[in-house]
């Protein structure tokens, strides 16, 4: 941290500042877990984002062959002139696989919710066509493989949790020294916090290296 501070007062650059809000992480503990969460389950999340781009990438080929016409928007803005005008975002296949990624990923209801709706009387089975495209995306793609990535997450915080809980019960009921857990002493007829404060009392040992 104090290396960030120096590049800071040398470089004039804000960015060193940003950079140390990150070790607040190892003060709150449940921010630590969540960088952990992820540091542990990283190939996992990156799986399982890389095999959605791939269900995407596919359905991605059949709006460009079958339904380009209905990502036709009147209301985009062009920047250099500031005017809305009309524009196909498939024109090609990567504009296509590029929208679809940043529109039907992100929508509640899968790509369906963005683009244009079909009339029923005018061609039943093309409207029967779009009706399984649009169920199949927001199937696969929002509530599988969504909540897949949210149950790795989930997953990995109850694993956390579980590990801390092991910590703390040691830390409370088995001794230090000489892995005395607090039943044996029941058993034993030894009270188990005098044995831990008195006679295997850590900070004597700690004291006695110290010492040597």
């Amino acid at each position: 941290t104090l290396i960030l501070y120096i590049l800071y007062f040398v470089t004039q650059s804000s960015m060193f500042l940003v950079i140390p809000t990150i070790f607040i992480a190892n003060i709150i503990p449940t921010l630590f877990d969540i960088f952990k969460s992820i540091k542990m389950k990283f190939t996992n999340m990156i799986t399982v984002l890389m095999f959605t781009y791939l269900v995407v990438y596919l359905f991605m080929w059949v709006t460009y062959f079958y339904m380009a016409d209905l990502f036709v928007f009147d209301n985009v803005l062009e920047k250099s002139s500031g005017a809305e005008i009309n524009e196909s975002f498939c024109y090609s296949s990567l504009q296509c696989f590029l929208f679809m990624l940043n529109q039907g990923v992100r929508s509640g209801g899968g790509i369906g919710d963005v683009i244009e709706k079909v009339s029923y009387q005018s061609d039943v089975w093309f409207f029967l066509f779009r009706f399984g495209y649009d169920m199949l995306f927001f199937i696969l793609v929002i509530l599988v493989l969504g909540n897949v990535f949210l149950g790795i997450i989930v997953d990995t915080f109850a694993e956390l949790r579980d590990e801390n809980t092991m910590k703390e019960n040691d830390k409370r009921n088995i001794c230090f020294i000489c892995q005395l857990s607090r039943d044996a002493c029941l058993t034993r007829n030894i009270d188990f916090n005098k044995h831990v404060n008195n006679k295997h009392f850590i900070w004597n040992y700690v004291y006695f290296l110290t010492y040597l």
